[in-house]
């Protein structure tokens, strides 16, 4: 199974503050390219340049065609009301995508643009969930071989391993389920576990 995870969010400006035509502040809109944005919410983890700005996904293939997708170049504290948390500098102008007025963004680390979750040897008695992580995109699933050896180690005497998603075919299509269901084994006993979560920002 495979992600993109994400370290924070928030809101931006999707247009000019029209009470301030002096300073009208820094917005996205899907007209004029543009390179800057006010965040208009505080962040609770550390976001840096390198990092991913995600906004609107429409469908599956955006995140990894990078059509939603831009790189932070810089982020700078802001103060007062007018300018919102922050202000974001992109390596290179954005637009929105057509259609989209949600005005809500994801960030996606640098180094982890990618997580994968794997379960490798299971019911050899020597059984184990891995979690690999890359630091590019790509619309392939992959879990390298090479990658497998330094991988971090999440669970062991694994003997049983099922990963499942459902999504949401419904009209808003924004709240899939995903779902792993492990057996860890040792001697003659053995302890089923089930974990599951709402995916709430597919597609």
């Amino acid at each position: 199974m495979e992600l993109a995870p994400t370290i924070d969010g928030g809101r931006f400006r999707t247009g000019p503050d029209v009470a301030k035509p002096a300073a009208p502040g820094a917005f996205l809109d899907q007209f004029t390219a543009r390179a800057q944005f006010d965040v208009l919410t505080r962040f609770t983890n550390r976001v840096s340049p390198g990092d991913l700005v995600v906004i609107g996904n429409q469908n599956t293939e955006d995140l990894y065609n990078a059509v939603t997708v831009a790189t932070i170049q810089d982020v700078q504290a802001t103060a007062g009301a007018s300018t919102g948390e922050h202000r974001i500098t992109l390596a290179a102008a954005h637009t929105l995508p057509q259609g989209y007025d949600g005005g809500r963004f994801v960030v996606v680390p640098s180094a982890q643009r990618s997580v994968a979750y794997a379960c490798v040897d299971v019911d050899t008695g020597a059984g184990k969930l891995l979690r690999i992580t890359r630091d590019a995109l790509s619309p392939t699933p992959s879990c390298p071989s090479a990658a497998l050896p330094t991988a971090a180690v999440l669970a062991t005497n694994v003997s049983r391993c099922v990963f499942s998603y459902a999504p949401n075919l419904g009209a808003t299509q924004e709240s899939g389920f995903l779902q792993l269901q492990l057996t860890l084994s040792e001697g003659d006993e053995s302890v089923p576990l089930t974990l599951g979560a709402h995916v709430d920002n597919v597609p």
